[in-house]
């Protein structure tokens, strides 16, 4: 069952989050719409409905919710929707390409 408002573009881009009154984490933001993301966190596990503050990219902390979860990934939502020129700086490469452990290209984060 799909209950998302708005279809998520394809990313790839470097995240952090911090818990309230928790350690600042490293996790990966692999679907991003004006409302919300998808993350991937394979250290931690991450309470649904808990608040996070995220960071994506160069992009400054904002807070955000954990809505539900699948295995690492985490469905998060947005407490404010992202603006149009924040989006568009994240989707033409505004943040790191991810590199594998043996330094291989995973993704492309901006366009060709």
């Amino acid at each position: 069952m799909n209950l998302r408002i708005e279809d998520r573009s394809r990313v790839t881009v470097h995240g952090l989050y911090r818990i309230t009154n928790g350690r600042e984490r490293a996790a990966i933001i692999i679907d991003l719409s004006p409302k919300g993301c998808r993350l991937l966190e394979r250290m931690y596990q991450l309470p649904i409905g808990a608040d996070i503050m995220l960071t994506m990219g160069h992009i400054s902390a904002f807070p955000a919710r954990i809505c539900w979860n699948d295995g690492s990934f985490y469905g998060v939502e947005f407490k404010r929707p992202l603006h149009r020129v924040v989006l568009e700086h994240l989707y033409r490469g505004g943040a790191p390409i991810l590199r594998a452990p043996s330094g291989e290209e995973m993704a492309e984060t901006g366009e060709d």
